[in-house]
């Protein structure tokens, strides 16, 4: 059986699915360095990955926004390299992969960052 998701935790279908492109495009899912880009706190798909292709030696980087970027997702998977960052270029350095994720506004519960922009605007 596999499970197809619970809630705002995982995604496994999704990171199969995430795991089988890779493997079709770079031949392998072993020992690669895979950048995630955008809204890691609410992500399903990114806990997902970081579990499943941890298992196969990848290794992580995580950018996006501080708020984005939850400091827990560094120990979600022990044994498996994790890195935080916020700035893409220094994220895009040596990743073999990259996935993007989509802002999650159905999950949050903060102000988005479209609204934090208008008000935190000049005057």
């Amino acid at each position: 059986m596999i499970n197809a998701g619970d809630g705002t935790h995982e995604h496994p279908s999704q990171g199969l699915l995430d795991a089988l492109t890779i493997r079709d495009r770079k031949g392998t899912i072993e020992n690669l360095n895979v950048t995630i880009l955008g809204d890691l706190s609410h992500s399903r798909v990114a806990r997902s990955n970081i579990h499943l292709l941890g298992k196969f030696g990848c290794k992580f980087t995580l950018c996006g926004p501080a708020m984005w970027v939850p400091r827990e997702l560094e120990k979600i998977a022990p044994g498996t390299a994790i890195r935080s960052v916020y700035k893409i270029e220094e994220a895009l350095e040596g990743a073999d992969v990259v996935i993007m994720l989509r802002v999650q506004t159905e999950r949050q519960h903060e102000a988005s960052i479209s609204s934090m922009i208008i008000f935190t605007g000049t005057s």
